[in-house]
């Protein structure tokens, strides 16, 4: 794992993926743990306006955008994060979410039906979609919570089960 806290997002950067509720709550964080890093995967026509957002609160040595990254590296980020955040407010079936819990990562997503049908309500916390006072809350409780983040990691493994995969 990364040294300093970190928290992966792997979206397209487009406007109902709701990337700047992730960049604003991370700007919350920051104040209780201002060496926070987000490292942001993906590429859209969004990547602008979150540039921009970034630069207003001041986020630009916290929050790094990567794209077209290999497979492998993608998986070496994922391993790497503390935690997994999906923000979107419309998801098809999230392999992203279950990469990483392959990658023995928990996550933090947006309180949708797909998303609790995906993970059974397992291996992760949910967030209230568009609210980036409680997504901060929920990423803070997995970034400093050790125990928290093993039970959900074990949890996941059951997750995995279910799919058939080995980890």
């Amino acid at each position: 794992k990364y040294k300093v806290p970190t928290i992966c997002c792997v979206s397209r950067l487009v406007p109902y993926k709701n990337i700047d509720c992730l960049i604003k709550a991370i700007s919350k964080i920051k104040t209780k743990i201002p060496k926070i890093k987000c490292i942001l995967v993906g590429k859209g026509e969004e990547e602008k306006n979150l540039i921009k957002l970034i630069r207003e609160l001041k986020l630009e040595k916290n929050i790094i955008i990567k794209k077209n990254l290999t497979y492998a590296a993608l998986i070496k980020i994922l391993k790497s994060s503390q935690v997994f955040c999906l923000p979107s407010r419309v998801e098809g079936f999230g392999l992203a979410t279950i990469e990483a819990l392959i990658c023995g990562t928990p996550f933090v997503v947006a309180d949708i039906e797909i998303n609790k049908e995906v993970s059974k309500g397992k291996g992760g916390l949910f967030f209230r979609v568009n609210d980036d006072n409680n997504l901060a809350e929920q990423l803070s409780k997995m970034l400093t919570g050790k125990n928290l983040s093993h039970r959900l990691v074990e949890e996941g493994n059951s997750v995995l089960r279910f799919y058939n995969c080995n980890n």
